[in-house]
């Protein structure tokens, strides 16, 4: 047996390595993904917190900490969407 054919039996053809490397990737960008929504949730939190403070923030930083509350919130729901696999589908492509 060859130096060459020993290697390919023993190693992953290029397409095995690529479908790996995309499944890899793919993982990357949820863990990624989950993090955007994580940080995204404690920002709508502190701008919760300030919006209910009332008026010890000055009224511009509580009206846009308002419609970051609403906002995030909205943004939060369209990534959760976009993530859900459609129906017989499998999995959402990332």
């Amino acid at each position: 047996m060859s130096n060459d054919v020993a290697t390919r039996t023993t190693s992953q053809s290029p397409a095995a390595k690529a479908a790996r490397y995309l499944a890899q990737a793919r993982q990357c960008a949820r863990e990624q993904i989950d993090l955007l929504v994580s940080e995204m949730a404690i920002v709508r939190e502190i701008s919760q917190e300030i919006v209910d403070g009332g008026p010890i923030y000055p009224a511009g930083i509580r009206d846009l900490c308002e419609r970051f509350v609403s906002e995030l919130q909205a943004k939060t729901n369209g990534i959760s969407t976009v993530m859900q696999p459609a129906k017989g589908q499998g999995q959402a492509e990332v």
